[in-house]
Formats: structure tokens, sequence, C-alpha cells
């Protein structure tokens, strides 16, 4: 019976070993998954202000009143600048999503006698 039970309580560090790497693997899994969302957070807050401001600008260029002045085109260049940035911005924010997309999580070891004898070459 004590054998049982020692042949039992084995099985038992071997499978709460499993879960335990897993939940360490999982853990580290879910931090890098926090990390990408915070920053992609903050990219979605600075693009908000990008777009205000390039906003403000062209309601600035809109009202120039007059014809085209060389001040106008110190704008119409800003504009145009702020906007390339901001597409560069948005792809950066489409691959970090398309990374969190194709991020996987770590696989729930299986607990079954098979992978008990892997760990565990006595085989008990």
């Amino acid at each position: 019976m004590l054998e049982y039970l020692d042949l039992l309580y084995q099985k038992l560090e071997i499978t709460m070993s499993l879960v335990s790497e897993y939940l360490a693997k999982q853990a580290e899994f879910n931090a890098a998954q926090a990390d990408t969302i915070d920053s992609l957070v903050a990219s979605q807050a600075g693009l908000v202000s990008d777009v205000q401001s390039l906003n403000d600008k062209i309601t600035t260029l809109q009202n120039s009143p007059g014809t085209f002045t060389a001040a106008d085109q110190v704008t119409a260049d800003a504009i145009q600048a702020q906007g390339q940035a901001m597409a560069t911005k948005l792809k950066a924010v489409a691959d970090a999503l398309a990374a969190l997309d194709a991020s996987v999580p770590p696989v729930v070891p299986p607990v079954t006698p098979e992978a008990s004898a892997a760990r565990n070459p006595r085989n008990l």
C-alpha cells in the first residue's frame, strides 16, 4: 500500500510540475500581450491627437482669405508631411495588431500516462 501511495505521490508531483511550467509560460505570454496592448493604446491616443492636429491645419488652410500664399503652402506642406508620418504610425499599429493576432499561447500539457512516463524515466 505504501508503494502505491508513493507512486501516486510521484505522479502527482510530475503533474504539478507540468502545470507549474505551463502556468509560467502562460504568465509570460499574458505579460507580452499586455505590453503590446498597452503600446497600442498609447499609439491610438497619439493618432487621435495627430488627426485633430491635421484637422486644425486643414481648417486653417480652408479659412485662409484670398489667394494661396506662401504661408498657405507651408501649411499644406506640413499637412502632407504629417499625413505621411501618420501613415507610418498606422502601418506600425497594423503590424503590431497582426503580431498580436499571430501570437500563440502555450499549449496546455497533456496529463496522460505517456506524458508522465516521458517525465519519469523509472516509469512510475
